[in-house]
């Protein structure tokens, strides 16, 4: 018998056999990318009759689903997708992705946004490398919607050729802004000068995948909420102003999801 076990045949991977039928054909339980399992026999995966476990047979019909959301979950919304979340568009119908090591943040996000969702899936982490460094990975959680017209219209408004852009009409509230701060944010303090005891506490926004221009554009919308973030070398935005950081604070208020309160704890250096 053929052993497909980790093996990937479209959006299935093979987990392990199943069992055999009563026409003594191997069945594999399989994981789709959606997160849910399915059984297959090993003559529909070579032949590349099942690919799925039907999502994307699904996903292929024209979606009617059209979810209105209320203002605070277009701001929530807007804060995960600037930051670690995702926006899937398969045959021209967009579903929202999002992965992290905090399951609560997941489960968060699940009870925020009033969309079909799959499955919570794990992502198990282990040993990998990752720019030529060994790194234990820790495991992870994702979870993804089933398609919507309101993603899809959201997709064209942040995406440009595949690639997440700066949309020019977008508003930073605080909702949105301590959306974006679980999803891509940190506080870290570090010397001000070589040799020196004086040490300096940054506040950090990561816009790495964007351009230049639109980090430009995101630190003049924070600078219109008296936020004063400066860009660095690495395209993000960055602050060690007192003032801006107690200010940041006050503005998006505590938190509210547990497992990141110690993004709201401010480090404080060492012999302080």
């Amino acid at each position: 018998m053929i052993k497909l076990e980790n093996k990937k045949f479209g959006r299935l991977t093979v987990v392990e056999l199943s069992h055999i039928d009563k026409y003594h054909n191997a069945m594999w339980k399989c994981l789709c990318d959606c997160g849910n399992i399915t059984i297959v026999k090993t003559a529909d995966l070579n032949r590349q009759h099942s690919t799925s476990c039907g999502c994307k047979r699904i996903e292929s019909c024209t979606c009617t689903r059209d979810t209105i959301l209320t203002k605070s979950q277009i701001e929530i919304l807007e804060g995960l997708i600037i930051s670690d979340g995702s926006l899937e568009c398969r045959d021209k119908n967009a579903s929202f992705n999002q992965k992290c090591i905090n399951k609560t943040y997941i489960e968060y996000i699940q009870n925020s946004l009033p969309f079909l969702w799959n499955k919570i899936r794990v992502i198990y982490g282990g040993p990998s490398i990752i720019c030529g460094i060994n790194t234990m990975l820790k495991d992870a959680y994702s979870i993804k919607s089933r398609t919507d017209q309101y993603l899809t219209k959201q997709y064209n408004r942040w995406y440009k050729n595949k690639i997440k852009i700066i949309p020019p009409d977008l508003q930073i509230t605080p909702l949105m802004l301590k959306n974006w701060f679980y999803g891509d944010g940190s506080s870290t303090y570090h010397k001000t000068k070589k040799r020196s005891n004086s040490k300096q506490i940054d506040l950090l926004l990561c816009t790495d995948s964007f351009t230049y221009i639109e980090c430009q554009l995101l630190q003049q919308k924070l600078k219109y909420i008296d936020l004063d973030f400066n860009i660095s070398k690495r395209k993000q935005l960055i602050s060690g102003k007192k003032k801006t950081i107690k200010q940041f604070f006050d503005y998006i208020g505590p938190c509210d999801v547990a497992g990141f309160e110690y993004k709201w704890k401010l480090p404080k250096p060492k012999g302080d």
